[in-house]
């Protein structure tokens, strides 16, 4: 059971007041406002907790036996989530580029079980890790925090992020069986919309196209799911130019909104097509399969070993992503057969 640490506190209290306590008293203690407090206790109540109101004072119903696990899962859920610096700033780097409302610091805080400071010095770094991709972070005090970046840099950052944390066996086990996940990367985007994305991309495309590993298909998904959750909060693409090539993968983009439409309606426009088909060509392994000769083989070796060089320098495992390996790989062969002026390798055979 995944509470967050508002959550947390909500049933501290409550565990705390066994007569009951008011809306006002939690708004104070928490700083939150009313309608915020109702909210939480909606969510509670979804995953099970009974919280009874008598005289407007609320409390936790449920014989001893029945608290004394609700205590013990609050203090299970604490232990859970404490979690390493490195994907706490990935979360709030996710979040912000998923998000089309402002977020505040005060919500990271709560939902990551730290401080504000904490938060404040994550933000830093994540502000300096988005700038590498010319996204920028924008604190208005107030409002709170913004990402300004070109839609289509936005969402591909994000889906790369989520990639680089999921963990595929997690990621098949949520999607397929009836269960919950801790895994704040898992859960960003509702879980039905991944398994509507899921389901009818393996009705419409997955069998049209060849994908080389578990991680291409679970791109795929995330792509398509983010696409569609940003397009459903009305956030357009700027003009995507289709890739050479790309005519019949518009068409398994078309077959599956098709599909798509039939489960939630939604709006796409020709760039969202253009975007999709333009995935779905990079990720079918028929257009970057490549055979090696002796000579080539050797390049490959040198480009793998400079991908990793880099990989460890950047703290990113670029050599996941087979596709582009392959691509790099293809374009630097290609580089040395045509002996590009200012361009050298040494081979060693």
């Amino acid at each position: 059971m995944f509470l967050t640490q508002r959550q947390k506190h909500i049933l501290q209290i409550l565990l705390g007041n066994p007569s009951g306590v008011s809306i006002k008293q939690i708004e104070e203690s928490l700083k939150i406002s009313r309608r915020t407090v109702y909210r939480e206790f909606g969510d509670l109540k979804k995953n099970d907790f009974k919280i009874e109101n008598q005289k407007g004072k609320y409390f936790l119903s449920g014989d001893s036996k029945q608290l004394q696990e609700i205590k013990q899962s609050v203090q299970q859920s604490h232990s859970q989530n404490v979690i390493s610096v490195a994907k706490r700033e990935k979360i709030i780097a996710a979040k912000l580029l998923l998000s089309t409302e402002p977020c505040k610091i005060i919500q990271f805080a709560l939902d990551l079980n730290v401080s504000e400071a904490t938060i404040q010095s994550d933000l830093n770094t994540v502000e300096r890790s988005l700038k590498r991709y010319h996204i920028d972070l924008i604190r208005k005090k107030g409002v709170g925090l913004l990402i300004q970046a070109p839609e289509k840099i936005r969402r591909q950052v994000l889906v790369d992020i989520m990639l680089n944390q999921i963990n595929e066996y997690n990621f098949f086990k949520y999607l397929h069986n009836e269960t919950t996940s801790k895994d704040m990367f898992l859960t960003m985007i509702d879980k039905a919309l991944l398994v509507e994305v899921a389901d009818c991309l393996k009705k419409s495309v997955f069998g049209k196209i060849k994908l080389d590993s578990d991680q291409k298909l679970i791109e795929l998904i995330l792509t398509f799911a983010v696409t569609i959750k940003r397009t459903l909060a009305g956030c357009k693409l700027d003009f995507i130019h289709p890739s050479a090539d790309s005519l019949k993968y518009q068409g398994y983009v078309y077959r599956f909104m098709a599909l798509f439409a039939q489960k939630r309606q939604v709006e796409v426009d020709q760039n969202d097509v253009s975007y999709l088909a333009n995935k779905l060509l990079s990720c079918d392994y028929h257009n970057t399969y490549l055979t090696y000769n002796e000579r080539e083989l050797a390049i490959s070796v040198k480009v793998k070993e400079f991908v990793q060089h880099v990989s460890e320098e950047m703290h990113w495992d670029f050599q996941k992503d087979h596709s582009f390996m392959t691509k790099v790989t293809k374009h630097v062969i290609g580089l040395v057969q045509h002996k590009v002026p200012g361009f050298k390798i040494e081979v060693q055979h």
